[in-house]
């Protein structure tokens, strides 16, 4: 918070600077797969927890995007305390790349259209995705509902869902 105080920013909320149970989870789900050779693409990432997961499960080459500055630098300095090498790249970039196998999305500040066309855009060559979302405990939230929904998508069929209650 001091950051973004100095910045003048203090209506800013750091909410990536959390290890959130959603990318426990997704860290958890990906241990029961062979990730060797594949290469993975972790929007949202916050701290990078889930990327610097699969790449030290043997991800041969893990690419890391959030739309905060300032999460994007300490997802590469945990990446580095990892001895891993952080890659750098643009979305641009990477959607006119074909090689991403396994793409993982916090699509909590998106809407489900753009989810959708970017996870298409994303998979085309290689058809796996890990969707997850979080939400906070609320009053208004369904009592039956998991805390954390993870949608897999496998050979483009979306839908299977898995719901982990923590």
């Amino acid at each position: 918070m001091d950051h973004y105080i100095a910045l003048g920013q203090e209506h800013r909320d750091p909410y990536w600077c959390d290890v959130w149970p959603s990318a426990l989870a997704a860290a958890a789900e990906l241990a029961e797969l062979d990730l060797a050779g594949r290469t993975l693409v972790d929007i949202g990432c916050g701290l990078g927890t889930v990327g610097i997961a699969a790449a030290l499960q043997g991800c041969a080459r893990v690419c890391l995007l959030d739309q905060e500055p300032l999460a994007l630098q300490c997802a590469a300095l945990a990446a580095s305390l990892n001895g891993l090498e952080p890659l750098a790249r643009t979305l641009p970039q990477l959607l006119r790349s074909e090689e991403s196998q396994l793409v993982l999305v916090d699509p909590l500040a998106r809407t489900p259209a753009h989810r959708a066309a970017l996870l298409e855009r994303l998979t085309r060559k290689g058809p796996d995705a890990l969707v997850l979302r979080e939400r906070r405990l609320r009053a208004s939230s369904p009592a039956s509902e998991p805390d954390i929904q993870v949608l897999i998508l496998q050979k483009r069929q979306p839908g299977d869902t898995l719901g982990i209650k923590l």
